[in-house]
C-alpha cells in the first residue's frame, strides 16, 4: 500500500539554508569543503564542496548521514558478511555509511557524474575508506554507453542517465560482470528511472544470492509496479520504507 502523502523534499535550497544559517556554517569549516557528522560515537567526514548549491549535499553540515532513518533500517535487515552495492553513490553519504557503520566485507559503489565521482572519492579518502571500489559509470542491462537525458541545477540527485549516445556520455556497465561470482547481501538503487535495465543486468546476482533491495521508486512517474512484479516473480516481496522508497526480500 502506497502512502497518500505526497510533499517531501526541502524546498528551494536559498531559503533552506538562511533559515538553517548554514551559509556561515559551511564558511567556516575548517578544512574547508569539509564537514563532520557525528554517529554512534565515531565522527565521519564528508567532502562537500557543493553543498551551497546542491541540496544532496546538504545533511552533512546538519550534522548527520543522508537518508539516516532509512540507512538505519537497511542495516538492521541487511547482512554485513557480504557485499554491498551502492548504485547511484552521489556525493558518497550511502556508501560511507555501508562501508564505516554497516563494515560491509567490500561495497562496490556506482557513480555515472566525474565530479560527483571525486566527490566520493574524497570522502573515501578522508575516512581512510579501504574497502570500496569506485565506478565512474552508470549501471544498466549491459555494457555500453548511457548519457545525460535531465539535470536538474538545485539537486543533482535527480540527474537522468539512459543507455546510448547523446551530448554527453559514460560507461555503463551490468552488476553481474562487476560482482561475478561475490555474495551480495544487499544493494541500494536510486537510478532515476533506470530500474529495470538495472536489476536485469543483476538479474544472475539476484537469482544466486537473493540480497536485501533497497530501491527509490517514484509513483509520480509510474515506477512501482514493473519492478514490484518482476522481482515477485523472483520470490520478492515489497515493504515501504517511505513516500517512495522501498525494502524487497526475498520470501521464496
Amino acid at each position: 500500500m502506497v502512502e497518500k502523502r505526497r510533499r517531501f523534499g526541502i524546498g528551494p535550497i536559498n531559503e533552506f539554508i538562511d533559515k538553517h544559517g548554514l551559509r556561515e556554517k559551511f564558511e567556516a569549516l575548517n578544512p574547508p569543503n569539509v564537514a563532520e557528522v557525528i554517529y554512534l560515537g565515531k565522527t565521519y567526514k564528508f567532502y562537500i564542496p557543493d553543498a551551497m548549491q546542491d541540496k544532496m549535499q546538504l545533511p552533512p553540515l546538519l550534522g548527520q548521514f543522508h537518508e539516516l532513518s532509512y540507512l538505519k533500517k537497511f542495516a538492521k535487515e541487511v547482512d554485513p558478511n557480504g557485499v554491498l552495492l551502492d548504485l547511484g553513490a552521489n556525493f558518497g553519504s550511502h556508501t560511507l555509511f555501508f562501508a564505516s557503520v554497516i563494515k560491509a566485507q567490500h561495497v562496490h559503489a556506482f557513480e555515472p557524474q566525474a565530479h560527483l565521482a571525486t566527490v566520493v572519492a574524497e570522502t573515501l579518502r578522508l575516512n581512510d575508506v579501504t574497502n570500496v571500489t569506485l565506478h565512474q559509470a552508470a549501471a544498466g542491462a549491459k555494457p555500453g554507453t548511457a548519457h545525460i537525458k535531465k539535470t536538474n541545477s538545485e539537486n543533482s540527485g535527480m540527474t537522468e542517465f539512459r543507455p546510448g549516445q547523446g551530448g554527453k556520455t559514460v560507461p555503463m556497465i551490468a552488476v553481474d560482470d562487476i560482482v561475478e561470482d561475490a555474495q551480495v547481501t544487499g544493494v541500494k538503487i536510486d537510478v532515476e528511472g533506470m530500474q529495470m535495465p538495472v536489476l536485469r543486468g543483476m538479474s544472475k546476482t539476484i537469482r544466486r544470492c537473493k540480497p536485501l533491495l533497497w530501491i527509490e521508486l517514484r509513483p509520480g512517474k509510474g515506477e512501482i509496479a514493473k519492478p514490484s512484479e518482476w522481482l515477485a516473480e523472483r520470490g520478492y516481496k515489497r515493504r515501504q520504507l517511505g513516500f517512495r522508497d522501498f525494502l524487497f526480500e526475498y520470501d521464496g
